[in-house]
C-alpha cells in the first residue's frame, strides 16, 4: 500500500481550503508540473508514460480544484512561499 500525504492549499485568495491527500508520486507530479514541465518531461524525468502522467495531473487537478496546470502551480508556489515565511516567523529569535 503507497503511503499518502497530506498538503494543506489555499484558494486564490488566501483562504485555508483545507488538506489533499496525495501519493509519492502524485506529489512527484506535482512538484514537476509545478516547475513548468510538461507531460513528455515529467514521464521522461520519472520514467513512466505520458498517459500515466495525464492521468496523474488529472487527478490533481480534481484535488486541487483547479481547471488549469496554471492555476496549480501558482497555489503550490504560494504554499510554499507561506510555508517559507512561516518557518522564518517561528524560528528562533536572535538573542542580544
Amino acid at each position: 500500500m503507497k503511503a499518502a500525504h497530506n498538503r494543506s492549499v489555499s484558494d486564490h485568495n488566501g483562504n485555508l481550503m483545507g488538506s489533499i491527500v496525495l501519493t509519492p508520486r502524485e506529489l512527484s507530479v506535482l512538484d514537476l508540473l509545478a516547475e513548468g514541465h510538461n507531460n513528455e518531461s515529467i514521464s521522461h524525468q520519472l520514467g513512466i508514460s505520458a498517459n500515466t502522467v495525464k492521468k496523474y495531473v488529472t487527478i490533481i487537478l480534481r484535488s486541487f480544484r483547479c481547471s488549469n496546470r496554471t492555476e496549480v502551480a501558482i497555489t503550490v508556489l504560494r504554499e510554499k512561499h507561506a510555508a517559507e515565511l512561516r518557518k522564518q516567523d517561528g524560528g528562533p529569535s536572535k538573542a542580544a
